[in-house]
């Protein structure tokens, strides 16, 4: 599975629904240049409360929009979970990096 940069996403949905970016950031109350930045990837992606108004102009999932923006700022926010979940995200976050290719494989298919 792969996943789409937040950006691209972003254009796909806007353009798919005939809306421009003056359309789309009259909508959110940003400038047009402001949209711009975000589908090029010159800015990170909106805050959750703007995707979700987003989802709902666009009509993608707040799910999906959820993921491409946090793949492309870098960094996720779990929501609030059991301490064996926190757990388990902690260790998984400190040994990340040191995942070779086939385990991140065996991660997502356990996942999805």
């Amino acid at each position: 599975m792969t996943t789409t940069s937040f950006g691209s996403l972003l254009r796909e949905a806007r353009n798919a629904k005939g809306m421009s970016q003056r359309d789309l950031a009259t909508a959110l109350g940003f400038s047009s240049p402001y949209v711009s930045d975000v589908e090029s990837g010159r800015r990170n992606p909106f805050s959750d409360e703007n995707l979700s108004k987003i989802s709902s102009m666009l009509d993608v999932s707040l799910e999906r929009l959820k993921r491409a923006a946090s793949v492309s700022r870098g960094f996720f926010t779990l929501p609030s979970a059991s301490t064996r979940h926190n757990e388990v995200a902690a260790i998984l976050a400190e040994r990340w990096v040191k995942l070779k290719p086939g385990q991140l494989d065996k991660i997502l298919r356990a996942v999805i």
